[in-house]
Order: structure tokens, then sequence, then C-alpha cells
């Protein structure tokens, strides 16, 4: 599955599958919000899979937002695969755990 990124009230939210063949597109589309915008929030519930890559490109922009006086604010709400796999790699300290979404 493809990787679909849309916004709804100011978070933009992935869905399909983050991997190192989309992880520039979403790391571009990221850093142009940022250019706009002093916060960030992007919803990762949706995902249906990740990679290493992908997972490295998110704290890559997460550290870089911080360089910057930025914030990038990554959602994820009961996704087990999501947060299993960003445990393993290392990288789950950049999920925000204080935050509740529906489930749409």
């Amino acid at each position: 599955m493809p990787i679909e990124i849309n916004e709804e009230n100011g978070i933009h939210s992935l869905k399909g599958e983050l991997n190192w063949r989309n992880a520039n597109l979403i790391r571009n589309h990221v850093k142009n919000l940022l250019q706009a915008n002093n916060t960030v929030i992007i919803n990762i519930q949706k995902l249906n899979s990740m990679d290493k890559v992908a997972a490295k490109n998110l704290e890559r922009l997460y550290k870089e937002a911080t360089l910057e006086n930025k914030k990038i604010t990554f959602l994820e709400h009961n996704n087990e695969v999501i947060k299993a796999f960003m445990q393993k790699t290392k990288t789950h300290y950049i999920i925000e755990n204080n935050c509740v979404l529906e489930n749409k």
C-alpha cells in the first residue's frame, strides 16, 4: 500500500507503509510544513508498517526541528506494530504519549 498524507484540523496523518522508498517524500513534505509553521503535528496511528530507514528519518526530522526551535509532534495511539518497531529502533522517544486521538 502506498503512503497517503492527509490534513484535517492541522493534523497531518500518514496512512499506509512508510519505508525507504517514500521516506524522503515524507521528509520533504514535513520540512516544507516547518518552513511555514513553528509546530507540526504528524499522526502515524494509521501506518501499517515502517522500516528502519523511515524510523530514523522521522527521528532526524525531530532533531532538526528542535535545533531550529521548531516542534514536530508525532502521535501514535494504540498502534502496537509501530510502537514496537520504534522501540526496537530506539526512536520511540519522539512519540508524544500525552495526546489522545479519536479513532477515525
